[in-house]
């Protein structure tokens, strides 16, 4: 009798589940995307680095999400953030900077740096 008995189809679901301590972070990306809160970084902060595969800017966003996240220090963004995909791609990012990448960049951004583009109009 048990041969005879119809399987059931079972529906594939597409949408990716996940687990996350970062669930909180991904749903409030949209909105902080939405808000350009990050466009500050990119417009005011110009840290003169050669981009290889990342912006410089782009490798201070990763601090900050590094940071929202309960990173630490910089060591930190290796083991939470740049394993964590949801979340990097909840902010428009495929995947992030090794951390060593991202301190080159802290080392070499200066007061200067983060006053950027706007200090240099009025310095004249």
């Amino acid at each position: 009798m048990a041969k005879n008995k119809k399987q059931k189809s079972r529906k594939s679901n597409k949408k990716i589940k996940t687990n996350s301590a970062y669930a909180s972070l991904c749903a409030i990306a949209p909105v902080i995307k939405d808000k350009n809160v990050f466009d500050v970084i990119h417009q005011k902060v110009e840290i003169h680095q050669k981009k290889v595969e990342y912006k410089p800017t782009d490798k201070l966003v990763f601090v900050v999400l590094g940071i929202m996240s309960g990173c630490e220090v910089v060591f930190d963004l290796n083991r939470k953030l740049r394993v964590y995909r949801p979340l990097l791609r909840a902010f428009g990012y495929s995947k992030c900077a090794d951390q060593s990448v991202i301190q080159d960049t802290l080392n070499a951004a200066t007061e200067r740096s983060a006053n950027g583009r706007s200090s240099e109009k009025h310095m004249g």
